[in-house]
């Protein structure tokens, strides 16, 4: 079915925190109407998931600003994702017949600070421009590679204390002579 889109309004709630030095995305809605293709229109106002996940556990101290997480980065920085999907809360869509989804690529947001201590990419001083630097949506190394890393770590380093004890470990001095006499050791108490 074909849609086509009268107007769509986004709106975006950002917050900062002045004790973690952040900002973050806290809250979007998607206002929008479109006519259908046989005939008919949609107006409605989808509120949008920002947050699928807090971070790794439900604590709020093991928050993570990544992708498929929070949308949020240090306060002089930007947030930059190369494809950041942001689809509607989920009980709007079992209760809805239509709903609108956000992609963006190439996203870049920050919301405009108070101070100048933000330059902007020509490097003058601007209150309402993007940081020079941006906080980037995907980690350097992933997790699969940290995981990778340090259990190969871990077997290294169990092969390599394995390897120690075989080296360390000493022949008899004395072996049994099939011509004399027995060794014996007496067990008591």
């Amino acid at each position: 079915m074909n849609v086509t889109a009268d107007h769509l309004t986004l709106t975006l709630v950002m917050e900062t925190n002045t004790n973690t030095s952040k900002w973050e995305l806290t809250a979007m809605t998607a206002d929008y109407s479109a006519s259908l293709e046989g005939g008919g229109a949609i107006t409605q106002k989808d509120p949008i998931l920002v947050a699928p996940k807090s971070g790794y556990t439900d604590d709020d101290a093991n928050a993570v600003c990544a992708n498929g997480y929070r949308i949020c980065s240090p306060t002089t920085l930007c947030w930059t994702c190369d494809e950041q999907n942001l689809l509607p809360d989920v009980p709007t869509q079992t209760e809805a017949k239509y709903m609108a989804g956000v992609i963006m690529p190439g996203m870049k947001l920050q919301p405009f600070l108070k101070s100048n201590d933000t330059k902007a990419d020509d490097g003058a001083n601007s209150t309402n421009a993007f940081a020079m630097y941006n906080w980037d949506c995907d980690p350097v190394i992933s997790i699969g590679t940290w995981m990778g890393l340090l259990l190969s770590l871990l077997f290294v380093s169990i092969v390599s204390w394995g390897i120690s004890y075989l080296g360390n470990a000493h022949t008899p001095t004395k072996f049994d002579d099939p011509n004399g006499p027995p060794i014996s050791v007496p067990i008591g108490d």
